[in-house]
């Protein structure tokens, strides 16, 4: 299929990787992204309604109070991270907080500012370097949220409660 959308990089990284986990499209074009040219036509339009994607995102809601919140499926890039520290920056850490948890490669966490780091450390922010939960030994029992839906896919079929959020909505869960 053709998506027809405006995307960046980092969005098209995880549609991409949400499409490959859970989807059963072998590809996507992506005008301006994807570097084959695509199909001459296409052949089926399908057209989204916004309120099938709401009851969908209520579906995949969180159960509730979690342990860990995720983010980096796949690795989360320096500039995801750094506009999660500027917005954590913001405000105070919310006692009993869940554990922030981050995956990113190396690369991507050396070119994290000092600031950044400062502000992750306030909130207790793991970061795991060139590896992933998803292919941790972690079990069934634990509460995760994560904004990325490859995340909640392959969580959920460990046993895990996996729910799904916005960056927005998980600044909240960690900050006041």
């Amino acid at each position: 299929p053709m998506l027809m959308a405006r995307l960046g990089v980092e969005e098209f990284k995880e549609l991409a990787a949400a499409v490959g986990a859970a989807g059963d499209l072998p590809m996507v074009f992506v005008p301006g992204l994807t570097p084959e040219r695509p199909p001459e036509s296409v052949e089926l339009k399908e057209v989204i309604d916004y309120r099938e994607v709401e009851r969908r995102l209520e579906e995949l809601s969180p159960p509730g109070d979690v342990d860990v919140v995720y983010l980096g499926c796949p690795h989360a890039s320096s500039t995801q991270v750094e506009r999660l520290a500027a917005e954590l920056s913001k405000r105070t850490p919310r006692p009993g907080r869940p554990t922030l948890l981050i995956t990113m490669s190396r690369h991507e966490e050396a070119r994290l500012s000092a600031e950044a780091r400062r502000t992750l450390r306030q909130y207790g922010a793991l970061l795991v370097r060139d590896t992933c939960l998803v292919v941790s030994p972690v079990r069934g029992g634990l509460k995760v949220v994560t904004d990325s839906y490859k995340a909640y896919f392959y969580l959920s079929r460990k046993g895990l409660k996996v729910g799904l959020e916005t960056l927005e909505e998980i600044v909240r869960r960690l900050a006041a």
